[in-house]
């Protein structure tokens, strides 16, 4: 019994070391980097930013050019009508270049095309992000919400316990009825289903916010409280989100 005890209570200590407390700058900042819309959106604006240094390279002129060697070696016959070894080389050099002077305005159309989708990948990208930090940081609160009902949640079941601890030895004394006992523990089970339910409801804000972290487990991922002792209202931009982390 003593060992398994012990087993119990190395787990307990080996799971709460292996979690990693992470404040709300750390969370949104992981989120950046791993969030795979974000990724995307990105990915999609240096695509614009390739279409748009193409659409300007067109419009310089090109230059180009090539060599070549050429060797033959033989036996050849001779106005003597002798045969003799004959070995010939040559070489030659070509340069050419070509600059689009008019093309109906194409080019330009196409650099215009190509800035304008770039700006909207630019403006698509950072409205991922925002929305990204916005998200974030209302699972973050909301982790810490849960968190405030937990020790609401078990300072209440502290209380009705004590409660029914005081009223059970004034029905021994015989000062109360025994069915002032059975509504106690009543609430005392009630105060110990909320602590429970309390307890879930943490587990899936922490499951919400570890989906937005791409992090691989929510039991290893615990938030820490900002320096304040009561918590701000979720902000609405992310200069505000950034403020408070």
């Amino acid at each position: 019994m003593k060992l398994l005890l012990s087993l119990f209570a190395f787990c307990a200590v080996a799971s709460l070391s292996a979690q990693k407390t992470m404040t709300l700058r750390d969370c949104i900042e992981r989120a950046q980097q791993r969030n795979i819309k974000v990724q995307q959106a990105d990915l999609a604006r240096r695509q614009q930013e390739i279409q748009l240094d193409d659409a300007r390279k067109a419009m310089l002129p090109e230059v180009g050019g090539s060599a070549g060697e050429n060797l033959s070696f033989g036996r050849g016959l001779t106005a003597n009508n002798t045969y003799e070894t004959r070995n010939t080389n040559s070489t030659s050099f070509s340069v050419s270049g070509s600059m689009p002077l008019y093309t109906g305005g194409r080019i330009t159309h196409r650099r215009k095309q190509a800035a304008l989708q770039l700006q909207a990948a630019g403006a698509d990208a950072q409205r991922v992000a925002e929305e990204l930090q916005l998200q974030v940081a209302q699972a973050y609160y909301q982790v810490l919400f849960r968190m405030d009902l937990i020790a609401q949640a078990q300072t209440n079941l502290r209380n009705t316990l004590a409660q029914e601890e005081r009223m059970a030895a004034q029905i021994r004394a015989g000062r109360l009825p025994e069915v002032d006992l059975a509504q106690a523990r009543a609430r005392t089970a009630q105060d110990r289903l909320a602590l429970v339910q309390a307890e879930n409801d943490k587990m899936i804000a922490l499951l919400e916010l570890s989906q937005l972290l791409e992090y691989p487990s929510p039991d290893s991922l615990a938030v820490a409280p900002p320096a304040t002792h009561t918590l701000p209202a979720v902000p609405g931009n992310p200069e505000e989100i950034y403020a408070l982390s």
